[in-house]
């Protein structure tokens, strides 16, 4: 069982040689003094009663006291509130350079992923896309072939809207043809004998006794239906 104190207990001081001529009297007991510990360490002190190795061995009463600066380097060091009192505070340039090493490994870090990005947009497009030379061409092309698409459009355009005005025209020519040319509103339906011409509607064919076109006297008329 360990027991901790705040004193340190010193050995007592070795007798004298024994002489067996005078008895010498009884010294009276050391007092124990405290030993004012070393500055800026904490001392601790151990007490070691019976058997704590569990081996059978005899532990002495006491132990030396631990010095926190001699002992072991596998003890933690423990430093006190008042060594912070006296640490001097950061001066300026330590802080710039912490800053300027930090910023060095973000650049860093950005270099090699942008440097990551470029080798992988080289081997999925044929094209590097980051430099101005080619951005320059593809716009260009871009450009020229926006250019040849309007210009085929515009054909096509102009081939439809004359496709278009030659079929009104020949609507125009059929429904000229197929127009009584006298009311322009009923279709021919009535040929004239013996000149054999169409051109007037059968409400039309009854008022007539001239061909409208020949000038030829009508001897018969027949009706047809279209």
């Amino acid at each position: 069982m360990y027991n901790m104190v705040d004193e340190i207990v010193d050995s007592p001081a070795s007798p004298d040689p024994v002489q067996p001529q005078q008895e010498s009297p009884a010294s009276p007991t050391p007092t124990p003094q405290a030993q004012a510990p070393s500055p800026g360490h904490e001392v601790f002190h151990f007490y070691v009663m019976g058997d704590d190795d569990n081996l059978g061995n005899t532990m002495p009463e006491s132990w030396d006291r631990l010095d926190m600066q001699q002992y072991s380097p596998t003890m933690p060091q423990y430093f006190p509130s008042s060594s912070n009192q006296n640490m001097q505070p950061t001066s300026s340039s330590a802080i710039d350079s912490s800053i300027n090493a930090i910023f060095a490994r973000e650049t860093a870090a950005i270099s090699e992923r942008n440097s990551l990005e470029n080798s992988f947009r080289k081997r999925k497009y044929p094209v590097d896309f980051s430099s101005n030379k080619s951005e320059k061409t593809e716009r260009k092309n871009l450009k020229i072939s926006n250019e040849e698409e309007m210009k085929n459009l515009k054909e096509k355009l102009q081939k439809t809207e004359q496709q278009n005005s030659k079929l009104r025209k020949e609507n125009e020519d059929l429904k000229k043809e197929i127009t009584c040319i006298i009311c322009l509103t009923e279709k021919k339906d009535t040929i004239f004998f013996p000149c054999t011409h169409m051109h007037s509607c059968s409400h039309c064919a009854e008022r007539q006794k001239e061909c409208a076109i020949c000038r030829q006297h009508i001897s018969g008329k027949c009706r047809i239906f279209l």
